[in-house]
């Protein structure tokens, strides 16, 4: 995945780009370096985007319909232990019954990606 990161991230900063948006969940501090590292020379914000327990369930239960879906939805709670332990992120905004632009524009402006 990494090497991959690193590939992509090339491309883009050949062709002129200097922000690249990242959606993952960073489980720890080894992690991060690892992104760090495939995107040499770029600053990081870290966001994390929260919500209930109940609502992540049920947006996981959703969106994964295969038979691991009981794999993935038991998963939830455990990540969000692990990333409140970890506190990787710069700050956190909650996406509990917003619309995906209103938490993206949120996020944007928080990391000075955009002004207000």
């Amino acid at each position: 995945m990494y090497q991959n990161l690193q590939s992509t991230w090339a491309n883009y900063a050949h062709a002129g780009l200097t922000r690249l948006l990242l959606a993952r969940a960073v489980e720890d501090r080894i992690e991060l370096e690892q992104c760090r590292n495939a995107v040499s020379g770029a600053k990081f914000v870290i966001c994390r985007l929260t919500a209930s327990l109940k609502t992540i369930q049920h947006r996981v239960q959703t969106r994964e319909t295969g038979t691991l879906q009981n794999t993935y939805i038991a998963r939830v709670a455990e990540l969000n232990s692990i990333l409140d332990r970890a506190h990787l992120e710069d700050f956190s905004l909650s996406n509990e019954n917003r619309s995906v632009t209103e938490v993206a524009h949120e996020m944007l402006v928080r990391a000075a990606w955009l002004q207000d």
